[in-house]
């Protein structure tokens, strides 16, 4: 008999929610077939069989958090090749996950959380699961990571149309203007790395939850194009058809809170990114003339105001010219 472990999802991550079993104790499964749906902190993964086998045991309920190499499932292959192999060798199956080790050991990092302890609630509280317990977790980590400042401005544009396609332009623009902002910072040793292109994480609000899926962006880059493959994502988002590959990679991250109310936010930067900006709620002050609110969020440690404020500055800009 085999067991499978939860597999390392690169990217950091060191833990995972299970969300549903495909499969029940006794089930015969094929190769690749999908055996459990996991939700890391980056989107939900279909996890398949490593080879024909038959599941003996499936050992994590749904709602459970479980920590790299966590014992997932037990099972035993269909043919006596498979057998043997399994008894002298660790075995691994490629997958969209990539290389998935079923024994052996799998090392944790000394920032993996604890997980599998016992908890209790306090009265009246309720556990936050999936997207909701994610975004919880991300906010303590950039809390505690980040030297957060924020600088507010607001800027005066010529109507409203397209407002978030023009402004995702803009932002890129600012990006090849000031490109302190565009980039990643590592804690230790003190490091940054820019970026020559700009990948924005656009914060999207679903049923499910926030959602972050990563767009790259010109500065020329058609107002039509951007439009529809932002409608794409919120569409993606809300069927949760978001994979790992749409979430990765982002290189400074936008909001447009705005929409739903407010005007000015400290929004919070996701490490190893340095800069977010958020716009806030459009107002008409006069013919074909509007205010939008900016606030533009750093870390401190990865550039300087002056080159935040002179980021702002082209940032207004751009929008202005548009």
């Amino acid at each position: 008999m085999s067991r499978f472990l939860l597999p390392d999802l690169g990217e950091g991550l060191h833990e995972a929610e299970i969300i549903a079993w495909a499969v029940a104790a006794g089930a015969k499964v094929q190769r690749g077939d999908t055996v459990v749906s996991v939700e890391t902190a980056k989107a939900i993964v279909d996890i398949p069989a490593p080879q024909d086998a038959i599941i003996d045991q499936c050992l994590a309920t749904a709602g459970s958090v479980v920590a790299v190499g966590t014992a997932l499932f037990e099972y035993h292959p269909q043919d006596k090749a498979s057998t043997a192999i399994a008894a002298t060798s660790s075995t691994s199956a490629a997958s969209i996950v990539g290389v998935l080790p079923t024994s052996g050991p799998a090392p944790l990092s000394d920032a993996a959380p604890l997980v599998g302890l016992p908890t209790s609630l306090g009265e009246g509280f309720e556990a936050l699961q999936g997207v909701a317990r994610t975004m919880a977790v991300q906010m303590s980590r950039a809390q505690q990571q980040v030297a957060l400042v924020t600088l507010f401005d607001h800027v005066e544009v010529r109507w409203h149309k397209h407002l978030l396609a023009r402004t995702l332009r803009a932002l890129s623009a600012a990006c090849r203007d000031e490109g302190s902002l565009n980039a990643w910072y590592q804690a230790h040793p003190p490091a940054v790395r820019r970026h020559p292109t700009a990948r924005v994480g656009l914060a999207i609000a679903s049923r499910h939850g926030l959602f972050v899926p990563v767009l790259e962006v010109a500065s020329d880059s058609r107002i039509k194009d951007l439009e529809e493959r932002v409608l794409a994502l919120r569409e993606r988002a809300e069927q949760r058809q978001l994979q790992r590959q749409d979430l990765e990679g982002a290189t400074i991250s936008l909001s447009n809170f705005g929409s739903l109310g407010g005007r000015y936010a400290t929004a919070m930067v996701m490490p190893p990114q340095v800069a977010i900006v958020a716009t806030g709620r459009l107002d008409k002050i006069g013919k074909r003339r509007y205010e939008l609110p900016l606030s533009l969020s750093f870390d401190h440690r990865a550039c300087s105001g002056a080159e935040a404020a002179h980021f702002l500055g082209c940032l207004r800009a751009h929008l202005r010219a548009q």
